[in-house]
């Protein structure tokens, strides 16, 4: 008897041990009203991605602080897995978006871009209030990811032969505006937010340009980037005259010290 309840103890922690090998990403949807803004790296080569939770949401997310995941990433055995299978000559590409789809109108999409501005086709502001209502497209993909078995709560491997729901690289796409989303390793992109203009379908969607840029290296380096505003030209004239002004001043008074010290 004692010989068997030692043998149950040690199958019971045999099972506590692979549960906590393996976890699932809680990744929120765009059926949340505050999606998760979540990085996709895709090997389009091999076939493989890898997709990270950055812990940042639509609705809190405002651009302008600035934001650096590479000591998560440098320690992730997903993101290991995924970069080490990359060779030398495949082509990958990333993307960070994030998205909300609630019925009927709260419709938001932050998506990473390089296209060019202006409303015609492929460009940042072509896309419609029907095509962005296409991001509720991405629930499937999310909860495919969140299925998926994972070594972390906060990221996902993933191949497209093995789990094709979860593999990044055939997720939702907003429809025909030819808006490219995605740029190569190294490769900066600014960050955009889209809400719905009015009611009609075929009004272009609101668009704002946030502040900074989303980067990510070979070496796991995932950074969001902000520059320094520039002040406007009146206060930077009138801060530039302070600043003349107080020079003047200064070698006024220093002229004078060094005629006294002279005269004596």
């Amino acid at each position: 008897m004692k010989r068997l309840t030692s043998k149950i103890l040690a199958g019971v922690a045999a099972v506590a041990a692979v549960g906590s090998a393996y976890a699932n990403t809680t990744i929120s949807g765009p059926g949340t009203g505050d999606g998760s803004i979540i990085l996709n790296v895709v090997d389009t080569t091999t076939q493989t991605s890898y997709t990270f939770d950055t812990g940042l949401h639509v609705n809190e997310f405002n651009g302008s602080t600035p934001q650096n995941f590479s000591s998560q990433l440098s320690t992730d055995a997903n993101w290991t897995s995924f970069i080490n299978g990359v060779g030398a000559n495949d082509t990958v590409l990333y993307s960070v978006a994030g998205a909300n789809a609630v019925q009927p109108s709260n419709f938001v999409l932050d998506q990473t871009s390089n296209a060019t501005a202006g409303t015609s086709p492929g460009s940042l502001g072509s896309i419609s209030n029907s095509q962005l209502k296409n991001v509720n497209a991405e629930a499937s993909f999310i909860s495919a990811v969140n299925n998926t078995a994972s070594s972390t709560t906060f990221s996902v491997f993933a191949t497209k032969s093995g789990t094709p729901a979860a593999y990044a690289g055939d997720q939702f796409s907003l429809g025909t505006e030819g808006v490219t989303y995605t740029a190569a390793i190294g490769t900066a992109m600014g960050f955009y937010n889209y809400t719905l203009n009015g009611t009609s379908n075929t009004t272009k969607a609101n668009l704002v340009t946030f502040a900074g840029q989303w980067d990510l290296t070979s070496a796991g380096a995932f950074t969001y980037a902000v520059s320094s505003v520039p002040l406007p030209p009146g206060l930077t004239l009138l801060l530039s005259g302070v600043v003349l002004t107080t020079l003047i001043a200064r070698r006024r008074n220093s002229n004078a010290g060094i005629g006294f010290s002279a005269a004596a």
